[in-house]
């Protein structure tokens, strides 16, 4: 523990030190007895080991662990890491990753370098101090002549493909949840597609409402599917669609869309009904949002008039939505 202590001193002081100071430190550290050295990256995947089953996205940051520290810090111990170098890890993420990625790398090294604190492996975490980017909160959806635009480009594709985004923007679901939609979580007799609780981003059930349209995507994926359980199966390791990111690529090419992520269709539903004069409680209760900093506030009462509501809600903007696809059909990519 004396040469962690020593090390410890040395980074703090930094250039600041004395001379002496330096000398005293350097034979210090020369002739303590050493601790064993522990690897970063090797300690950062025991980390991640002990949360498994406790955190949602900790699939995610094992992928990040691996793209974004294995070539960084390559051999370096976790002893010998400066907060000089978690900062030119924040700035290589952020000029080539963008602002919220390299905040979402930050927090997670951040973590994994308070776990050693815990362990004593270090005496202080060299992540403090170091000021996240600014994010700017985006704020894209599809206006009418982009939603006219989407819809003819997306009633090309496939059914398999067209029914995917069809429901992204009729429901509002995050994709992740659409991908994954099993035919058991959904009550045809009361319209409504359960999504569990341990799928759900909150970490509680969300119950979203089934309108006509949604219901035609359904019949027809009832109509391709070979007996899965997913109403979007796949030759996949999970046995379902994966995120479709080339035929996104697509749509956003013939429609003129470039601009836009997958995302933004949420957004869309959400932005429409707040165009038409939807309560804000109506709109969380459509998107299944529980945080007050998105949509103010989670309405958790599932009382026959609020569900009511969305539905009404949601079904007025269904119709502008039908409404531009069929009026607007000479706005294809070009014209």
């Amino acid at each position: 523990m004396a040469d962690v202590i020593v090390t410890s001193l040395s980074q703090q002081l930094g250039d600041s030190m004395s001379s002496d100071t330096a000398e005293i430190l350097a034979y210090l550290k020369a002739n303590l007895p050493t601790k064993s050295q522990t690897n970063f990256i090797e300690y950062a995947y025991k980390v991640l080991k002990a949360k498994e089953g406790k955190k949602k996205s900790i699939k995610i940051d094992y992928r990040n662990v691996k793209r974004f520290f294995q070539d960084f810090f390559k051999d370096e111990n976790i002893e010998n890491i400066k907060k000089t170098d978690i900062e030119r890890l924040h700035t290589k993420i952020s000029l080539e990753n963008g602002a919220v990625q390299a905040n979402r790398i930050y927090s997670l090294v951040h973590s994994i370098f308070e776990s050693a604190v815990c362990d004593e492996l270090i005496q202080f975490n060299p992540c403090r101090g170091i000021k996240k980017n600014v994010e700017t909160p985006r704020a894209q959806y599809l206006d009418s002549k982009n939603l006219a635009r989407f819809f003819i480009a997306t009633s090309l594709l496939p059914t398999y493909w067209k029914n995917y985004f069809f429901l992204l923007i009729y429901t509002g679901a995050r994709g992740g949840n659409v991908r994954a939609m099993k035919w058991e979580c959904i009550d045809f007799a009361s319209n409504i597609w359960t999504i569990p609780a341990n799928e759900a981003k909150g970490g509680k059930k969300i119950e979203v409402m089934l309108t006509k349209e949604t219901l035609i995507c359904l019949q027809e994926m009832q109509d391709i599917n070979k007996g899965s359980e997913f109403v979007f199966p796949a030759k996949s390791k999970s046995g379902h669609m994966q995120e479709p990111k080339k035929i996104w690529a697509k749509i956003k090419d013939d429609a003129g869309l470039q601009t836009y992520c997958m995302h933004d269709l949420r957004a869309t539903l959400a932005t429409w009904q707040d165009e038409l004069g939807s309560d804000i409680s109506v709109i969380s209760k459509t998107l299944g949002h529980a945080d007050a900093k998105t949509t103010k506030r989670y309405i958790r009462n599932k009382n026959k008039k609020e569900l009511s509501a969305v539905l009404e809600s949601v079904g007025k903007v269904r119709e502008h939505f039908s409404k531009f696809a069929l009026d607007n059909s000479d706005w294809v990519r070009g014209d």
